[in-house]
């Protein structure tokens, strides 16, 4: 055999082993797509496909949705629809099926209220009806009525200093009804010349005597200095005085060698009330 020829047959053979390997390659190679629910193991190269599809997973149907793949969402048929129940007095329009409901519930209907309770400035009132619908027995609050405004009273009265100086009090409104303070505002007052005097020559007289209210008001600032009762009261009354405070003074200065019984009958006579007493008594040592 010439070399020409040899060299031909050489390189047919190699020629024809390089296509059979790649037959046998592609035909053993494939490039696989994951079956689905309709379709199978699929090569993408060649189409090959290997097994069965997975099959649908069927979830049923509902009011609102048909029946559906929960793998691939696929749909058959229509949706179910819903059962509508209609609205009640206390319930909304009702599918009862699925329990959505649409628009709230109609109410009740009431034509005559009977009043049960009376309403007042501090409580609801109660009525009672019968539902021309459903006929049931409905009960609703009546709503408070208006607190009534009595008149300006002192709730905290005005304060006069030794020197005679107006702290200004305060002044509230409440309702008549239930006592209830509405409104509230300072006020001061306008001294005459005889109450201011009063109340210097108070504060001179308590600081002198330890006294009680009325010995200071009776005894002192009426039978003894001349003053009205009205301004002598006023006077002592708006004074910045602790009275318990002068009873243990007044004790202190004056229960020295004196039993009980006879410093409680000296602390009555100078106006102390039983309350001021007792406070005393313990101050030195009853």
């Amino acid at each position: 055999m010439d070399k020409k020829k040899k060299r031909t047959i050489i390189i047919l053979s190699t020629l024809a082993v390089i296509v059979l390997s790649g037959i046998i390659f592609y035909t053993s190679y494939h490039k696989w797509n994951e079956a689905t629910c309709e379709t199978p193991k699929t090569c993408s190269i060649c189409k090959k496909t290997d097994g069965e599809p997975l099959g649908h997973k069927w979830v049923k149907a509902t009011c609102e949705t048909p029946k559906t793949c929960s793998v691939c969402k696929k749909t058959e048929g229509e949706p179910l629809g819903h059962k509508w129940e209609e609205a009640t007095c206390k319930t909304p329009r009702t599918c009862s099926v699925c329990k959505k409901t649409e628009g709230k519930p109609l109410g009740h209907e009431v034509s005559k209220w009977t009043t049960i309770k009376e309403s007042t400035c501090s409580k609801d009132g109660l009525k009672e009806g019968t539902c021309s619908r459903c006929k049931e027995t409905v009960s609703e609050s009546l709503d408070k009525v208006a607190h009534t405004t009595g008149d300006w009273e002192v709730k905290t009265n005005c304060v006069i200093s030794a020197q005679a100086v107006v702290t200004p009090g305060e002044e509230v409104q409440k309702c008549k009804s239930c006592g209830k303070e509405l409104n509230s505002r300072e006020y001061t007052i306008e001294l005459t010349t005889s109450q201011r005097n009063a109340i210097l020559k108070a504060y001179e007289r308590v600081n002198s005597w330890h006294c009680g209210r009325d010995y200071l008001i009776n005894e002192l600032l009426v039978s003894d200095d001349g003053y009205p009762i009205e301004d002598a009261t006023f006077a002592v009354d708006h004074m910045n005085v602790d009275w318990k405070e002068e009873a243990v003074k007044y004790a202190k200065e004056n229960g020295r060698g004196e039993s009980k019984n006879k410093l409680t009958e000296e602390m009555l006579y100078y106006g102390f009330n039983q309350e001021q007493i007792d406070k005393a008594l313990v101050a030195v040592g009853y």
